[in-house]
C-alpha cells in the first residue's frame, strides 16, 4: 500500500500573488510563481499527494494557480462571530 503525503502551503500569497501585479514585479516573484507552476503540473500524476493552501488574500492570487488540477477546490471561513 503506497503511503499518501500532504503538502502544507501556509500564506500562499506570499509567493503567488498575481504576476500581473506591479510588486510581482519589483520583487522579483514571477520566476518563483512560474516555479510553482511547474512543480504543481508534476504532482498531477501522482495521486498519493495532497497539497493544501491557505490564504487570507485570495483575491491577490495568479489566475494560473486556480486552474483545474492546480489548486482548483476552495474552502471559506468566515471570520468569527463573537
Amino acid at each position: 500500500m503506497l503511503g499518501k503525503t500532504i503538502i502544507f502551503l501556509d500564506e500562499i500569497d506570499s509567493i503567488g500573488c498575481n504576476r500581473d501585479n506591479k510588486n510581482a514585479h519589483i520583487e522579483g516573484n514571477q520566476n518563483i510563481i512560474n516555479e510553482l507552476l511547474v512543480q504543481l503540473d508534476g504532482f498531477q500524476k501522482k495521486p498519493n499527494i495532497f497539497i493544501i493552501a491557505a490564504t487570507n488574500y485570495a483575491d491577490e492570487l495568479d489566475p494560473a494557480l486556480l486552474r483545474s488540477g492546480r489548486i482548483d477546490k476552495t474552502i471559506k471561513i468566515s471570520k468569527p462571530t463573537l
